[in-house]
């Protein structure tokens, strides 16, 4: 591959499958994981599963009776995500969470470290202007980390878009090494679920 490592982790969320991914038969898959572990990357995930629509401003994101919150099968997205972490063990990373209630949520299920708050997360959809300061925030964030412990970013559709060029579903997440200097690298991803509209799932 040129450059860049293709994987896909489909984890299955269909009533009555078995809890452990399906995963690619590609031997990049462990590679993936070496990345993380050795540090030096990010994973810049988009919340899991929320239906609905927000009726909120962006001033009073800590009442979540008015957003979308995580769906039961949100929840066990973001569970099961985090469980396959701890399994190739990263049992303890840093978690960056946008403000919106679906974003913490999806944060706190992970269950993989401190969860902080970093406004620069939040979405920016109703709120363009504040679009270019807010990918700078996320650009400094990780080049902070450029050569220390991986971190995990939870954010929302729209930013990780900008960021990386690519759209993911729910609860996927694309991992990135952005080096102090230089333009941001994807180097694989995970899907959260069967059925995304970018990877189909791989054969058991």
């Amino acid at each position: 591959m040129t450059g860049r490592i293709l994987v896909l982790l489909c984890l299955s969320i269909a009533l009555g499958a078995v809890n452990a991914p399906v995963l690619s038969a590609d031997d990049d898959y462990q590679s993936l994981w070496e990345a993380l572990t050795g540090g030096g990357h990010a994973v810049l995930m988009r919340h899991a599963t929320a239906p609905g629509d927000d009726n909120i401003s962006p001033d009073d994101l800590s009442d979540c009776s008015q957003q979308r919150q995580l769906s039961e099968q949100g929840w066990d997205e973001a569970r099961r995500m985090g469980a396959l972490f701890r399994r190739n063990g990263l049992e303890d990373v840093p978690v960056y969470t946008s403000e919106y209630c679906r974003c913490r949520q999806t944060a706190e299920a992970l269950a993989l470290g401190e969860v902080t708050l970093l406004p620069a997360l939040n979405r920016f959809f109703y709120e363009r202007e504040l679009a270019d300061e807010r990918l700078a925030a996320v650009t400094s964030k990780l080049r902070e980390h450029a050569d220390g412990p991986s971190i995990i970013l939870v954010s929302h559709s729209l930013t990780i878009y900008n960021l990386t060029g690519q759209r993911i579903d729910s609860g996927d997440m694309l991992i990135v090494h952005q080096p102090s200097y230089g333009k941001l690298e994807v180097v694989g991803r995970i899907s959260a679920g069967i059925g995304s509209r970018s990877y189909g799932p791989s054969a058991p």
